[in-house]
């Protein structure tokens, strides 16, 4: 396959919302589908996958799978990795995850009102409306 026929696969980040670690998963699946010969072992699957994560809090489970591995000497199967990192990653529960960034989000650089629209939005999706408990968040 050439250079131009490949899908660039980006550092994941555990940062990422839930579509976007999906599209990253399926980039992971399709770079080693069409790669097939040089990913025929369950190590190298993994090994390839786990390059990418080298961003946020991806890299503390990139390290523990490794570790993991490490130890048994040994990854499991590329189906049971995939369900641990599904598991790890993409959450069904989304007030949970509007929390979770509720309480990571930062202004950074962004426009005052970017910002404010962005934690009313998680405040909504999370089903905080207790004005002490927001004002206690808000950064």
């Amino acid at each position: 396959m050439s250079k131009s026929n490949r899908a660039k696969v980006e550092n994941f980040s555990s940062n990422l919302e839930g579509l976007k670690v999906r599209v990253f998963l399926m980039l992971i699946k399709m770079a080693i589908k069409a790669n097939s010969a040089k990913y025929d072992m369950t190590e190298k699957k993994i090994n390839y996958t786990l390059r990418h994560m080298q961003k946020g809090t991806a890299v503390q489970w990139m390290i523990s799978k490794v570790t993991e591995a490490e130890t048994t000497r040994s990854y499991r199967t590329w189906e049971n990795f995939i369900t641990d990192f599904t598991k790890a990653f993409i959450s069904d529960n989304k007030e949970k995850d509007a929390k979770r960034k509720l309480f990571h989000i930062k202004q950074e650089g962004k426009m005052v009102i970017k910002y404010n629209n962005q934690f009313r939005d998680l405040a909504t999706r999370a089903k905080i409306t207790d004005f002490a408990t927001l004002s206690e968040i808000y950064t």
